[in-house]
């Protein structure tokens, strides 16, 4: 019957299309067709998507804005499922935000700063949706996303939505309970954002922020962002330097000039070439300076979803 019809027929509202290119949704630019591609509009789809992985054993990715990962070049077999621009609800209430898992971090930013509530300024240029940061724990400097966040509304492969506060939850260093359990679909997330300001002050610190990150950040190319963690009294970009691999290439994968933690498609990247070099940079740092580099960039088959039992 196929993936589509099937879903249909168990309810499923969204929209749902068949092999569409995956470098068409992640800022790398980089991944073959999707056998399946889902956009749900409603908690409700998520649960019925959940529930048919759980008796067909049909393979299933959870994407957003695509911004840590890199996609196959042969592409993800049954259903990538996508909580973008159909999944972006967005309100405020007071001093809190409830934003859907698709809302993007600039949108979250924007509307933070529209009301008056600092606290988001620095994610306003930071590619990627609520859902995923959550999951990546994103952050800059001291900052990270789980700092404000009020509660997390989910579901696991029990197919049961259910809300858990920040203290149920465990965040760290680029990690969270939703990247250990392996099994999670973030749906919504509550921030509380307590101190207030002008908008136009706000607005004007996210211009700084954005400017900053342009000066120092190949922007203008496909890329990821970071590609490797921190490590403790190090920094990645640092080390790739001293090794004296900035600007080396794979194919079309290439660590850029500006910034050597950042590994840029110059056009016709693979993801065997972001792979490869990936692998060279790891290699090369551990044998230079002794340090094991751990990876922030997240491969597409890394996020299979796990049920339980």
């Amino acid at each position: 019957m196929g993936i589509p019809k099937e879903l249909q027929q168990r309810g499923f509202s969204g929209r749902v299309r068949e092999k569409v290119p995956l470098a068409g949704l992640t800022t790398y630019r980089i991944g073959g067709p999707a056998e399946a591609l889902v956009e749900p509009v409603r908690d409700e789809d998520v649960e019925i998507v959940v529930r048919f992985v759980g008796d067909t054993a049909t393979p299933l990715y959870v994407l957003g804005g695509g911004s840590k990962i890199l996609a196959p070049d042969e592409g993800a077999p049954g259903i990538v499922m996508l909580l973008g621009d159909l999944f972006a609800g967005i309100e405020v209430r007071g001093e809190t935000i409830e934003a859907a898992a698709g809302v993007p971090n600039a949108l979250l930013a924007e509307t933070a700063a529209r009301s008056g509530l600092r606290g988001f300024e620095w994610i306003c240029d930071i590619p990627g949706r609520v859902g995923g940061s959550l999951v990546q724990n994103t952050g800059m400097n001291e900052c990270c996303v789980s700092g404000p966040l009020e509660s997390v509304t989910f579901l696991r492969s029990d197919v049961r939505l259910q809300t858990a506060g920040r203290d149920a939850l465990e965040f760290g260093y680029r990690s969270s309970s939703f990247k250990t359990w392996g099994d999670a679909v973030i749906v919504s997330a509550r921030f509380r954002l307590g101190e207030r300001g002008n908008p136009d002050e706000i607005t004007g610190e996210m211009e700084a922020v954005r400017h900053s990150r342009h000066s120092k950040f190949p922007v203008s190319q496909p890329t990821c962002g970071s590609v490797f963690k921190r490590p403790e009294g190090h920094f990645p970009g640092k080390l790739i330097e001293d090794c004296g691999l900035g600007g080396t290439a794979i194919g079309g994968a290439a660590i850029s000039t500006m910034h050597h933690n950042f590994i840029v498609n110059t056009g016709a990247a693979t993801a065997a070439d972001v792979k490869a070099l990936v692998d060279l940079v790891t290699r090369r740092v551990l044998e230079r300076t002794g340090i094991s580099l751990e990876r922030e960039l997240i491969y597409l088959e890394e996020t299979l979803f796990r049920p339980r039992g």
